[in-house]
């Protein structure tokens, strides 16, 4: 596969239709790629977004292997919360200082201990993880993220689209994905249960807790789910009334809350 940068694309695939050559055009969120004959050109910006590529594929690979040797249960992205808002008391406006309570490499270490990510893919990382354009934890979500990548493909002959793009997805490697979610899902609700006086919020594989909680027990029960965890000190708001949303001050972040958690 050839590199180019991500600013040569446009000329290359006009150049391509002006000469009426056939080729397929792929696109990611990410990435694109234009696939000839006989060559592949890949068009990125910095050298680290191959890095980050190689980790994709990697990753990939290794969930494809996973599914060929394992049943994955199927499930539905509805069946998983990815957030929740319990504290109905938070009213509007109210600043309340907090601890937000984030687990270390949630996916991607739930991924390695269940053998879904091989440790050769891991030690890649591990050996990259300063070296990624975007950072270790971008790359580690992007990864396995692509499991789930919807893909806009368009066919063109002589150089004219043919018909209309169609999307590709991948649905074992997807389903795959959805379960990875499930499961840290599962984790933020045992968590969010067993703390229930002081869970005010949780999104993904991060909590926000009344300070009162005690912080040790927390991490303690976390730690038995086999993921470590750090926290820091933050202070949030909530609108409940007419765009819910709770506000981490020290970020400017805004997390979505549903009508029916208001």
């Amino acid at each position: 596969m050839k590199r180019l940068r991500t600013d040569e694309y446009l000329d290359f695939k006009n150049q391509l239709r002006e000469i009426k050559r056939d080729f397929e055009l792929i696109e990611t969120t990410y990435t694109k790629r234009i696939n000839l004959e006989k060559n592949k050109f890949m068009f990125a910006d910095d050298y680290n977004d191959f890095r980050e590529l190689k980790l994709i594929n990697l990753t990939k690979k290794d969930c494809q292997d996973y599914c060929d040797k394992k049943q994955v249960q199927p499930i539905h992205e509805t069946e998983i919360d990815f957030y929740k808002f319990y504290s109905k008391n938070l009213f509007n406006n109210e600043y309340k200082f907090v601890y937000k309570v984030d687990l270390t490499s949630a996916y991607w270490t739930y991924s390695v201990n269940q053998g879904i990510v091989s440790e050769e893919t891991n030690k890649y990382f591990l050996e990259n993880e300063k070296n990624f354009i975007n950072g270790g934890k971008k790359a580690r979500l992007k990864a396995l993220g692509s499991c789930a990548t919807k893909k806009l493909k368009t066919i063109y002959k002589n150089g004219v689209q043919e018909g209309y793009p169609t999307i590709i997805v991948n649905d074992q490697l997807r389903n795959l994905y959805l379960n990875i979610c499930n499961e840290i899902d599962r984790v933020m609700k045992s968590v969010s249960i067993k703390f229930s006086n002081h869970c005010i919020y949780y999104y993904w594989d991060c909590l926000f807790l009344e300070n009162s909680v005690n912080l040790e027990e927390v991490q303690n029960f976390i730690k038995d789910f086999g993921f470590l965890s750090k926290f820091e000190n933050s202070v949030i708001t909530a609108n409940t009334k007419y765009s819910p949303g709770l506000r981490d001050i020290k970020t400017n972040i805004v997390y979505p809350i549903r009508i029916e958690d208001c």
